[in-house]
């Protein structure tokens, strides 16, 4: 082989000697090279090509989850916006009241109640009990409880009530 592309290269210098024109000559290992490179590259081609589709094939499914994604956003938030509409009707049912109740300047005829009781666990003078018109119980009495409340050691004497005493005292009383 060596012998072949001496005689090549000599036959450019004499080709050149008569033309005055240089040309030069591959030798077959310098096409195998290229033909190396030329597979390589084609290789790596067809790698990116399919990396490509991979990646536009991503895309296009993370467009569609986006898409979804906010199609659920819009979903969830009618969703939550009916239950929250009807918590707070049934809210609105409770509070109607006591905003009347507010209006009137009197508390709900509940808390009256309770504050009768706390009247009567002081051991404080009430009046006579009167049948409500309105409500199948008795009439609570409102002056005695505000007349407590007013007083400036209610909260504290709440808090130091003799609870163990008085529990004793209701059940011998039953």
């Amino acid at each position: 082989m060596k012998v072949i592309q001496d005689q090549v290269a000599a036959a450019c210098v004499d080709y050149f000697n008569r033309f005055r024109c240089q040309t030069y000559t591959a030798s077959k290992s310098c096409f195998h090279f290229f033909l190396i490179i030329k597979t390589f590259s084609m290789e790596k081609c067809k790698d990116i090509g399919k990396l490509t589709e991979r990646m536009n094939t991503g895309s296009k499914k993370l467009t569609l989850v986006a898409e979804e994604m906010l199609k659920l956003k819009e979903s969830a938030a009618i969703i939550i916006a009916a239950q929250l509409q009807r918590v707070t009707d049934s809210f609105k049912v409770l509070v109607d009241p006591i905003s009347a109740d507010k209006a009137a300047g009197r508390p709900s005829h509940l808390i009256m109640h309770v504050m009768d009781f706390t009247v009567i666990l002081f051991q404080r003078p009430m009046k006579p009990i009167n049948m409500d018109h309105e409500k199948p119980c008795p009439k609570p009495s409102w002056i005695e409880p505000f007349k407590l409340m007013v007083e400036s050691y209610f909260l504290n004497s709440l808090v130091n009530f003799p609870k163990v005493k008085q529990i004793i005292f209701i059940r011998k009383g039953i």
